[in-house]
């Protein structure tokens, strides 16, 4: 034990005293407040807000009593997990976290190597240490982090990847949508991925008659070479769906200009549909390039799309350097259904929930819900020719149910099926160890009645080494007269 003069002299007051016991969270010890913040940082108050209550133990050797994984192994090793007996909220199905409006889980810490020997090991959601974690707690990257001193054995989780049971047949009494990022697919992939999301498609989503896709890059990947095309890309992955054992889709989308839609530089991600010739009739008219905008015309007074598929306003701001929606007009036992797949920009720039700023502020916000109500806008004038068409908008829409994102379509009458899952299932991505929808299926009200949806959970609760995706896929059975 040192003591400090203000001279700058050290005196020695004790010697032989051995390391403090950690601090224990958990299991009959600390838990930290039930908000992160509530005064903007004006006081510091450890028993009130989370992030003061992790800083007043920064530094310092903690001791975690049982954790139970909340975020899977990321790619750089990091896990995210909380102590026994400090869960606040709904859990969800497998045993995460569910992110809800109002609570964001101070309980929430990273587990980041730095002190054991090793890699950290490959864990997905719900997996749980028996016994205490030990370590020393510090900040990084927006986040309080726990450094173990070595990483001790984790019981299994007790669960496996899912399979919907909203199959739609190949009759028309009912029909199946699901949407589904493939989070970069290229046709440079290994050959593995191709065949996990193919997998995905025939057994965890019972092979629906139209799936919209996201993330679809171009066929030189990551490369800035110029290439935009997809057609080697899709081809290959109908074909890992049939040698899967599904149906043989057939793909329609739009390349876009070169490193004019985000993402990846060189990657050109786009979205695109597929649909099963043997269930619905893909109406093509005309053939529209980037840059060229479907328009809504009215044919003996029903709404019809000019160019199909087509971009929605392709030269609208809120759409600059992001992906455009992708429209399309198919056909069901003779009725006409309307698609619109979104994939709306990222968080990319917003401030992290324990960063410096609080609250953290969130200037992606103002992007999202201009591109909704560009979508929404489009839906409207659809439904004004005919209130009874059949519309769905699907997609990666990066956005929450509650926030203003969502606004828009709400209200021109879009109904957010998702909005219709229990809640520990409420969920299709897993941040930082907090689990949240990404992903929506909204339908017009001629689509909502007797509708049902699924979130089919086999990928976002997986470490990053195990899954072919870091969104799960989302499912819906409408019925079809």
């Amino acid at each position: 034990v040192l003591s400090l003069w203000p001279g700058g002299g050290v005196e020695v007051v004790e010697g032989a005293a051995g390391a403090p016991a950690p601090v224990r969270i958990g299991g009959g010890g600390l838990c930290p407040p039930a908000v992160i913040d509530d005064d903007g940082l004006a006081r510091f108050e450890p028993g009130a807000d989370g992030i003061d209550f992790w800083e007043s133990l920064e530094g310092m050797a903690l001791e975690l009593a049982a954790p139970r994984v909340v975020g899977p192994t990321s790619r750089y090793g990091e896990i995210f997990a909380v102590a026994e007996g400090c869960v606040r909220g709904e859990e969800t199905v497998h045993g995460g976290l569910l992110l809800e409006p109002g609570q964001d889980h101070p309980e929430r810490v990273a587990l980041a190597p730095g002190l054991a020997e090793g890699r950290a090991p490959e864990l997905r959601v719900g997996q749980r240490f028996p016994g205490p974690l030990a370590g020393v707690l510090t900040y990084d990257f927006e986040n309080f982090r726990l450094l173990p001193a070595a990483w001790p054995a984790a019981e299994p989780a007790g669960w496996e990847v899912e399979e919907t049971g909203l199959a739609g047949g190949l009759t028309v009494a009912s029909l199946t949508v699901a949407s589904l990022n493939l989070e970069n697919l290229s046709v440079i992939d290994r050959p593995e991925k191709f065949a996990r999301l193919a997998e995905t498609v025939v057994a965890g989503l019972a092979s629906p008659a139209v799936v919209g896709l996201q993330e679809v890059q171009d066929d030189s990947g990551g490369r800035d070479d110029g290439v935009v095309t997809s057609a080697a890309t899709l081809d290959r992955f109908a074909d890992a769906v049939v040698a899967t054992g599904g149906p043989r889709y057939a793909a329609r989308w739009v390349d876009p200009e070169n490193n004019a839609d985000g993402g990846r530089p060189g990657g050109n991600i786009r979205v695109a549909f597929l649909y099963d010739p043997a269930r619905v009739d893909f109406v093509d008219r005309g053939a529209g390039g980037p840059d060229d905008a479907a328009a809504l015309e009215v044919v003996d007074g029903r709404p019809s799309l000019d160019t199909s598929p087509g971009r929605l306003e392709p030269g609208n701001p809120a759409f600059e350097d992001s992906r455009k929606p992708l429209v399309a007009e198919v056909e069901v036992d003779g009725e006409p259904l309307f698609l619109v797949n979104v994939h709306f920009a990222s968080k990319g720039g917003d401030d992290g929930l324990f960063g410096a700023a609080q609250p953290p502020a969130r200037p992606s916000d103002v992007g999202r819900a201009g591109q909704a109500r560009v979508v929404a806008d489009f839906v409207g004038r659809l439904l004004a020719v005919d209130p009874g068409a059949r519309v769905v908008v699907l997609g990666d829409l990066n956005d929450f149910p509650w926030r203003e994102t969502l606004a828009p379509l709400a209200e021109v009458g879009l109904v957010n099926l998702v909005d219709r899952l229990p809640a520990a299932d409420r969920y299709t991505y897993v941040w930082q160890g907090n689990s949240q929808v990404l992903d929506h299926v909204l339908v017009s009200p001629a689509l909502a009645e007797g509708a049902e949806v699924d979130a089919v959970h086999r990928h976002a609760d997986l470490p990053d080494s195990e899954k072919p995706s870091d969104h799960d896929p989302v499912v819906v059975r409408l019925r079809w007269p």
